[in-house]
């Protein structure tokens, strides 16, 4: 990243479902380590910028920028990208068969190429980090919502990415 530059530099940013645009020239900078907060009614596109930003939704218009690298461009990794943004999602996406701890052992096991040993004890920190270490054998369905929104947070954070997305997290 050059000195001046934005971590994350969202400019012009627009998208369309069929006729109905949902997000319209929308812009803004974060610097690295700042907590950006998106208010806005139900259905004005918090979301929907959320996961264009992680290229889960395409935006047909604007740039997006993380760490001097152009997301939207059409050569991006987009497996890269996602490595490098963690999202929490508005439902949590657990897998209930597993327990809080497979459930972010998951991804530093699967995508990072963790072995079992150090992705379970990436899980036991994370969850520890989220006031859970003492759910690390629970499943989804013996946590509360509150907790397995926790469960979610601490997946994401396992991957260690540069950049976390929030989407509804309280």
């Amino acid at each position: 990243m050059s000195d001046g530059d934005a971590f994350l530099r969202v400019t012009d940013v627009s998208k369309w479902y069929s006729d109905e645009q949902v997000l319209d020239e929308v812009s803004f900078e974060m610097d690295r380590g700042d907590v950006t907060v998106l208010i806005g009614p139900s259905g004005s596109g918090k979301s929907t910028l959320l996961r264009c930003v992680n290229r889960l939704a395409e935006a047909q218009e604007g740039s997006i920028a993380l760490d001097g690298e152009e997301v939207l461009a059409p050569d991006t990794d987009v497996d890269e990208l996602r490595r490098e943004v963690g999202m929490v999602f508005q439902s949590f996406n657990l897998f209930a068969h597993l327990t809080a701890t497979g459930n972010v052992a998951l991804g530093p096991r699967r995508v990072l190429g963790l072995s079992e040993g150090e992705a379970r004890d990436r899980a036991a920190a994370q969850l520890e980090r989220v006031g859970l270490d003492d759910q690390l054998d629970s499943y989804p369905a013996e946590l509360s919502g509150g907790q397995q929104q926790r469960v979610g947070i601490a997946r994401a954070l396992a991957m260690e990415p540069k950049l976390m997305l929030f989407d509804e997290p309280t």
